[in-house]
């Protein structure tokens, strides 16, 4: 069988409009995950069938009469004809213009910018609106259609690759672009007196996601209609985004904005309503000219006015002051995500442990999932530490000290598992700090809320440069990922050779850089008096509502490593016993 004879096995039976089926020269042939695309473009009308396949190329035209009148057309005539809509063909039904008018949009711009029809909808026949798509010299060359019903189905005649409804901007200063057809003849009914002001909406909706990076004109086609655009919008003095309120709504804008400018974009607050067509059913048409006088500037990326964050300012006003987790049980410390907390402290003095306690208090106490990049600890000799933290007792046979049993070692173990990941250097992977945080961003989506890194000293850096400096890229580094993947990051770093061992180390006298100060959120310093009595020293708490900076005396068993609030000596009463009795 030829390769007409396939296509028109395919094609006999569909009903007039327009289609998407698997092409039965390629489709079998393609990959997997290519497998549920639907290749072949049909178009039927009453007496030809035309197919385009948008994968291997095969096209060409048949007669709706018997196969042995079928002809063969050239791909260019393909999409030649494709483009030969008469509007003589169709014309609104009762049901058609009573599904817009219910809309509430106005009769005269219902026939002045619609047209209705049966359509075949996913081989299905029903009423259908459809949108035609003019050029400049209103030559209509596109049709794009949608279902009279709750059902929501699309279909397009032609390739709809401009705004709808550009070809009638010609001098306006203002453009108010919509995301749909139907909103754009919510504003039409709403302005068709006001002058100055035009309307369009973008031919095939919004995104699932923003794109990486502009693209040039030539590889840009889903956004091709804004280039062809480019002239009018350039002499437009104000664009005026009138989009869904979703996600999708938003990303759409946000492409447009790059695209267009974002100095001369405007954009239509339309809550608490998903669209203008809401709006106006709901609200009527002074409700929209109300929002469309209050609109305000497109945000410009990182900048925004108080108005942008009223809401946030509101909540911390009704609700009261953030509050973040207890670093420790002897700590009187909060920690929050997006922040950073570096541990430093001379060798020995606990620092890692203090570290590990209170992660496994963290874990305990809040169900929350860390990752350690620990350079220090092999991961096999880092897990009995940590099972000795959540015990309370020692892993190896110690004199004088309790020995975990291995009932208690498989709940530590189950626990671990479930709580903790760690970071595998042993294989000679990069220590560099955009790596350490790439794996890291892998563990946050397992659900991890805390990242440790221990210590600073391995980390890899590129040479040369000064080393101020490249501690501050990384510290920025570090902080803009805790923010934008909502995590805490605990960052264990060594001072700086002290001449006096009997000072306190702070977030100045770690090496290398001031920025260990200025940049973390808390600073924090364990550390041994002159009677080797352990202390931990809070040097810096951004915010106060999280803590304050003080000096706290904990308790240490160096068998388990464990840190605990000082034991206070018990105070002796026997002072009141001479008042017991009146």
């Amino acid at each position: 069988m030829g390769e007409q004879d396939l296509v028109y096995d395919r094609v006999k039976s569909l009903d007039i409009g327009q289609h998407r089926i698997y092409c039965p020269s390629c489709h079998g042939r393609r990959k997997k995950h290519n497998q549920h695309q639907k290749e072949l473009a049909v178009n039927v009308d009453s007496e030809n069938i035309k197919y385009y396949c948008h994968h291997c190329g095969i096209n060409g035209g048949l007669n709706k009469n018997p196969i042995t009148t079928k002809q063969t057309i050239t791909k260019e005539k393909v999409k030649e004809i494709m483009r030969e809509i008469n509007l003589e063909n169709y014309k609104h039904t009762e049901d058609t213009v009573k599904f817009l008018e219910s809309r509430k949009i106005d009769t005269d711009v219902i026939d002045k910018y619609s047209i209705g029809n049966v359509y075949s909808f996913q081989g299905r026949k029903r009423n259908g609106v459809g949108f035609p798509y003019l050029d400049e010299k209103n030559n209509v060359t596109a049709i794009k259609w949608r279902s009279a019903d709750t059902d929501k189905l699309f279909s397009m005649e032609g390739n709809c690759n401009t705004f709808f409804n550009i070809n009638s901007i010609v001098d306006e200063k203002s453009l108010i672009v919509c995301e749909g057809e139907i909103d754009a003849l919510t504003w039409m009914s709403i302005l068709k007196d006001k002058e100055g002001i035009g309307v369009v909406s973008v031919p095939n909706g919004a995104s699932n996601k923003l794109s990486e990076k502009i693209k040039t004109e030539q590889e840009d086609t889903k956004y091709k209609y804004v280039w062809s655009a480019r002239e009018k919008l350039n002499s437009i003095d104000e664009i005026i985004f009138s989009g869904d309120s979703d996600e999708q709504g938003k990303n759409l804008l946000e492409e447009l904005a790059r695209r267009i400018g974002r100095a001369k974009c405007w954009l239509v607050d339309l809550s608490p309503y998903k669209d203008a067509n809401e709006c106006l059913q709901k609200e009527g048409k002074d409700f929209l000219i109300e929002r469309l006088q209050q609109r305000k500037p497109y945000p410009v990326s990182g900048l925004y006015r108080a108005v942008d964050i009223r809401s946030k300012v509101d909540e911390l006003y009704t609700e009261g002051k953030p509050t973040g987790y207890d670093i420790h049980s002897a700590v009187p410390l909060q920690i929050a995500t997006k922040q950073m907390t570096v541990v430093t402290g001379l060798p020995s003095s606990g620092k890692s442990n203090f570290v590990d306690d209170c992660c496994v208090y963290l874990a305990q106490t809040y169900g929350l999932k860390i990752c350690y990049a620990s350079f220090e600890k092999p991961m096999a000799e880092h897990l009995t530490q940590l099972a000795t933290h959540i015990s309370g007792k020692v892993f190896f046979d110690t004199e004088g000290a309790e020995k975990i049993t291995e009932e208690e070692l498989d709940a530590s173990m189950d626990f671990i598992n479930d709580h903790f990941v760690f970071q595998d250097f042993s294989g000679g992977r990069s220590n560099k700090i955009e790596d350490i945080l790439d794996i890291a961003s892998a563990s946050v989506m397992w659900g991890a809320k805390i990242l440790v890194i221990d210590p600073y000293n391995w980390i890899e850096t590129d040479d040369g440069g000064n080393i101020s400096e490249v501690v501050s890229n990384i510290l920025t580094k570090v902080q803009n990922w805790a923010v934008s993947n909502d995590t805490h990051v605990f960052f264990v770093a060594h001072p700086s050779k002290l001449q006096d061992r009997t000072r306190v180390p702070e977030g100045m006298e770690i090496a290398n850089s001031m920025s260990w100060f200025a940049k973390t959120d808390n600073g924090i310093t364990i550390h041994r008096d002159e009677d080797r009595n352990p202390l931990c020293k809070i040097w810096k708490v951004r915010w106060s509502w999280l803590g304050s900076p003080q000096t706290i005396y904990l308790s240490h068993n160096p068998i388990t490593g464990c840190f605990a609030s000082k034991h206070t000596e018990k105070v002796d009463w026997s002072f009141a016993d001479d008042f017991m009795e009146i």
